[in-house]
């Protein structure tokens, strides 16, 4: 809360949120600072509000950017698991092949 001094006529007026009290200034005075008092109040929600907004934009652009990062890593062990089993594939192959130095008896009927 603040509680400011009119330095025209020495009189104080209380400022708080949405709340004017009157000073014992003149009418035109009253007025004005009633105006001045509507504008800063009317101000400060509206910063709020696009702050709010701000971090919900930053808050959606850093989940967007984790999605983005999730899907590139499932992608990469997908392959991954690819490159594997073709791995696999080409041990068991060579595993099972013959000997290269063996001596193959050939037997004829």
């Amino acid at each position: 809360m603040k509680i400011q001094l009119n330095k025209s006529n020495g009189s104080m007026a209380h400022h708080g949120p949405r709340v004017w009290m009157p000073s014992r200034g003149s009418a035109p005075q009253q007025h004005e600072l009633q105006r001045d008092v509507l504008r800063f109040t009317e101000a400060r929600p509206a910063r709020r509000r696009s702050e709010s907004g701000m971090a919900t934009v930053l808050f959606i652009a850093l989940l967007a950017i984790m999605l983005v990062l999730v899907m590139v890593e499932s992608r990469s062990i997908i392959r991954l698991h690819q490159e594997v089993k073709l791995l696999e594939k080409q041990q068991i192959k060579r595993l099972n092949s013959p000997a290269t130095n063996a001596v193959s008896t050939v037997t004829t009927p």
